[in-house]
Protein backbone atom coordinates (compact mmCIF):
# COMPACT_ATOMS: atom_id res chain seq x y z
CA UNK A 1 0.00 0.00 0.00
CA UNK A 2 1.81 2.65 -1.14
CA UNK A 3 0.39 5.11 1.56
CA UNK A 4 1.36 3.02 4.84
CA UNK A 5 4.75 2.54 2.54
CA UNK A 6 5.61 6.33 2.93
CA UNK A 7 6.28 5.47 6.36
CA UNK A 8 10.03 4.16 5.30
CA UNK A 9 11.02 7.19 3.07
CA UNK A 10 12.85 9.76 4.51
CA UNK A 11 11.80 13.49 4.57
CA UNK A 12 13.36 14.11 1.58
CA UNK A 13 11.73 11.60 -0.61
CA UNK A 14 8.57 11.88 0.60
CA UNK A 15 8.30 15.45 -0.71
CA UNK A 16 9.47 14.34 -4.22
CA UNK A 17 7.08 11.52 -4.18
CA UNK A 18 4.16 14.05 -2.84
CA UNK A 19 5.63 16.38 -5.50
CA UNK A 20 5.06 14.00 -8.34
CA UNK A 21 1.65 12.86 -6.94
CA UNK A 22 0.45 16.61 -7.03
CA UNK A 23 1.82 16.87 -10.75
CA UNK A 24 -0.01 13.55 -11.63
CA UNK A 25 -3.13 14.35 -10.29
CA UNK A 26 -3.36 17.83 -11.91
CA UNK A 27 -3.41 20.34 -9.11
CA UNK A 28 -1.18 22.95 -10.97
CA UNK A 29 -3.42 25.02 -12.90
CA UNK A 30 -6.61 24.28 -11.68
CA UNK A 31 -9.17 26.70 -12.19
CA UNK A 32 -11.37 28.44 -9.32
CA UNK A 33 -14.77 28.02 -9.37
CA UNK A 34 -16.22 31.14 -10.53
CA UNK A 35 -13.26 33.14 -11.85
CA UNK A 36 -13.12 32.02 -15.14
CA UNK A 37 -13.23 35.68 -17.40
CA UNK A 38 -13.22 37.79 -14.28
CA UNK A 39 -10.64 40.57 -15.02
CA UNK A 40 -9.47 40.29 -11.42
CA UNK A 41 -9.10 36.66 -11.63
CA UNK A 42 -6.85 37.25 -14.56
CA UNK A 43 -4.58 39.70 -13.04
CA UNK A 44 -3.83 37.84 -9.87
CA UNK A 45 -3.40 34.83 -12.18
CA UNK A 46 -0.62 36.81 -14.34
CA UNK A 47 0.61 38.11 -10.79
CA UNK A 48 0.67 34.81 -8.99
CA UNK A 49 2.36 33.06 -11.70
CA UNK A 50 5.13 35.32 -11.97
CA UNK A 51 5.58 35.10 -8.13
CA UNK A 52 5.74 31.16 -8.64
CA UNK A 53 8.13 31.35 -11.66
CA UNK A 54 10.56 32.80 -8.76
CA UNK A 55 10.23 30.15 -6.82
CA UNK A 56 10.97 27.70 -9.04
CA UNK A 57 14.40 29.56 -10.87
CA UNK A 58 15.10 29.64 -6.59
CA UNK A 59 14.76 25.93 -6.22
CA UNK A 60 16.49 25.28 -9.31
CA UNK A 61 19.38 27.49 -8.84
CA UNK A 62 20.36 27.04 -5.14
CA UNK A 63 20.16 24.85 -2.13
CA UNK A 64 16.65 24.32 -1.31
CA UNK A 65 17.76 24.87 2.10
CA UNK A 66 19.53 27.91 1.96
CA UNK A 67 16.36 29.61 0.05
CA UNK A 68 13.42 28.25 2.01
CA UNK A 69 12.98 31.39 3.81
CA UNK A 70 11.95 32.86 0.17
CA UNK A 71 10.20 29.70 -1.20
CA UNK A 72 8.13 29.97 2.26
CA UNK A 73 7.46 33.64 1.40
CA UNK A 74 6.78 33.25 -2.13
CA UNK A 75 4.14 30.50 -1.42
CA UNK A 76 2.55 32.84 1.15
CA UNK A 77 2.76 36.06 -0.89
CA UNK A 78 0.74 33.98 -3.53
CA UNK A 79 -1.45 32.90 -0.89
CA UNK A 80 -2.07 36.36 0.73
CA UNK A 81 -2.21 38.36 -2.43
CA UNK A 82 -3.91 36.42 -5.29
CA UNK A 83 -6.88 34.31 -3.72
CA UNK A 84 -8.57 33.82 -7.10
CA UNK A 85 -5.61 33.08 -9.24
CA UNK A 86 -5.83 29.41 -10.57
CA UNK A 87 -2.07 28.43 -8.37
CA UNK A 88 -3.63 29.15 -5.41
CA UNK A 89 -4.78 26.45 -4.14
CA UNK A 90 -1.37 24.65 -5.22
CA UNK A 91 0.45 27.37 -3.06
CA UNK A 92 -1.19 26.28 -0.08
CA UNK A 93 -0.55 22.66 -0.97
CA UNK A 94 3.28 23.27 -1.63
CA UNK A 95 3.31 25.50 1.54
CA UNK A 96 2.36 22.61 3.73
CA UNK A 97 4.78 19.91 2.48
CA UNK A 98 7.37 23.14 3.46
CA UNK A 99 6.02 22.24 6.94
CA UNK A 100 5.75 18.91 6.48
CA UNK A 101 9.43 17.62 5.07
CA UNK A 102 11.21 20.88 5.15
CA UNK A 103 11.25 21.62 9.06
CA UNK A 104 12.65 19.14 11.56
CA UNK A 105 10.44 18.24 13.25
CA UNK A 106 7.34 19.15 10.94
CA UNK A 107 5.80 22.27 11.77
CA UNK A 108 2.47 20.37 12.45
CA UNK A 109 0.44 23.25 14.04
CA UNK A 110 1.58 25.99 11.41
CA UNK A 111 0.19 23.09 8.63
CA UNK A 112 -2.87 22.12 10.61
CA UNK A 113 -3.49 26.12 10.77
CA UNK A 114 -2.77 26.12 6.62
CA UNK A 115 -5.09 23.36 6.16
CA UNK A 116 -8.42 25.00 8.06
CA UNK A 117 -7.55 28.19 5.84
CA UNK A 118 -7.54 26.43 2.86
CA UNK A 119 -11.02 24.38 3.85
CA UNK A 120 -12.35 27.68 4.54
CA UNK A 121 -11.09 29.59 1.38
CA UNK A 122 -12.11 26.63 -0.89
CA UNK A 123 -14.67 24.74 0.17
CA UNK A 124 -15.96 21.66 -2.19
CA UNK A 125 -11.87 21.73 -3.56
CA UNK A 126 -11.20 19.13 -5.78
CA UNK A 127 -7.95 19.42 -4.26
CA UNK A 128 -9.20 18.95 -0.66
CA UNK A 129 -8.06 15.29 -0.52
CA UNK A 130 -4.41 15.78 -1.49
CA UNK A 131 -4.62 18.09 1.71
CA UNK A 132 -5.87 15.44 3.60
CA UNK A 133 -3.55 12.78 2.64
CA UNK A 134 -0.47 14.51 2.70
CA UNK A 135 -1.22 15.96 6.39
CA UNK A 136 -2.37 12.49 7.19
CA UNK A 137 0.15 10.78 5.76
CA UNK A 138 3.02 12.86 7.83
CA UNK A 139 1.24 12.07 10.93
CA UNK A 140 1.40 8.30 10.12
CA UNK A 141 5.09 8.39 9.41
CA UNK A 142 6.14 10.50 12.41
CA UNK A 143 3.43 8.45 14.94
CA UNK A 144 1.41 11.39 15.91
CA UNK A 145 -1.81 8.85 16.43
CA UNK A 146 -3.72 11.70 18.95
CA UNK A 147 -3.48 13.84 15.95
CA UNK A 148 -4.88 10.93 13.26
CA UNK A 149 -7.65 9.91 15.82
CA UNK A 150 -8.85 14.18 15.84
CA UNK A 151 -7.86 14.24 12.05
CA UNK A 152 -10.65 11.21 11.28
CA UNK A 153 -13.27 11.96 13.81
CA UNK A 154 -15.89 13.76 11.42
CA UNK A 155 -15.33 10.45 8.84
CA UNK A 156 -15.72 8.23 11.73
CA UNK A 157 -19.09 9.84 13.14
CA UNK A 158 -20.17 9.98 9.50
CA UNK A 159 -19.51 6.54 9.35
CA UNK A 160 -21.35 5.80 12.45
CA UNK A 161 -24.53 7.77 11.40
CA UNK A 162 -24.75 6.43 8.00
CA UNK A 163 -22.72 3.10 7.74
CA UNK A 164 -20.69 4.88 4.61
CA UNK A 165 -17.23 4.47 4.23
CA UNK A 166 -15.54 5.99 0.72
CA UNK A 167 -12.39 4.46 1.52
CA UNK A 168 -10.58 1.52 3.67
CA UNK A 169 -7.72 4.10 4.47
CA UNK A 170 -9.55 6.23 6.84
CA UNK A 171 -10.64 3.42 8.84
CA UNK A 172 -7.59 1.78 9.21
CA UNK A 173 -5.46 4.75 9.83
CA UNK A 174 -7.97 5.28 12.79
CA UNK A 175 -7.50 1.72 14.16
CA UNK A 176 -4.14 2.21 13.55
CA UNK A 177 -3.85 5.61 15.73
CA UNK A 178 -6.37 3.64 18.23
CA UNK A 179 -4.03 0.71 18.79
CA UNK A 180 -0.81 2.81 19.52
CA UNK A 181 -2.56 4.76 21.69
CA UNK A 182 -3.36 1.66 23.52
CA UNK A 183 -7.07 1.17 22.54
CA UNK A 184 -7.19 -2.27 21.36
CA UNK A 185 -10.76 -2.45 21.92
CA UNK A 186 -11.31 0.37 19.34
CA UNK A 187 -8.58 -1.01 16.88
CA UNK A 188 -10.20 -4.16 16.65
CA UNK A 189 -13.67 -2.65 15.86
CA UNK A 190 -12.07 -0.55 13.32
CA UNK A 191 -10.00 -3.69 11.54
CA UNK A 192 -12.94 -5.78 11.56
CA UNK A 193 -14.86 -2.62 10.02
CA UNK A 194 -11.94 -2.56 6.91
CA UNK A 195 -12.26 -6.59 6.70
CA UNK A 196 -15.63 -6.28 6.29
CA UNK A 197 -16.44 -4.07 4.26
CA UNK A 198 -13.61 -3.56 1.91
CA UNK A 199 -12.24 -7.48 2.15
CA UNK A 200 -10.26 -6.99 -1.30
CA UNK A 201 -8.34 -3.94 -0.15
CA UNK A 202 -4.52 -3.91 0.65
CA UNK A 203 -5.91 -2.58 3.81
CA UNK A 204 -8.05 -5.51 4.70
CA UNK A 205 -5.04 -7.70 4.58
CA UNK A 206 -3.50 -5.71 6.96
CA UNK A 207 -5.73 -5.16 9.07
CA UNK A 208 -5.80 -9.13 9.82
CA UNK A 209 -2.71 -8.97 10.17
CA UNK A 210 -3.04 -6.23 13.37
CA UNK A 211 -5.86 -8.16 14.22
CA UNK A 212 -3.85 -11.68 14.97
CA UNK A 213 -1.23 -9.17 16.58
CA UNK A 214 -3.95 -8.35 19.09
CA UNK A 215 -5.37 -11.55 19.80
CA UNK A 216 -1.21 -13.02 20.76
CA UNK A 217 -1.16 -10.25 23.05
CA UNK A 218 -4.34 -11.05 24.47
CA UNK A 219 -3.22 -14.70 24.53
CA UNK A 220 -0.49 -13.77 26.82
CA UNK A 221 -1.90 -11.03 29.18
CA UNK A 222 -4.39 -14.19 30.14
Amino acid sequence: MIKIMLKHLTPFLLASFLLFLGASSGTAGTEQPGTSGQPEAEEQNTKAMEVFGKIRRLMENSDRMAVLPQVEAGYREIITNYPLASISQEAHWRLMLVYLTDYTPPAFDRAEELYAAFNRRYPGSNNKGLMDDSLLNSYYIYGKWERIIRFLIPTIKTFIETGKLSRPLDMFMYAEAKRNTGDFTEAEKGYKIVTALFPDSKESALAKERLEEIRKIRAKIN
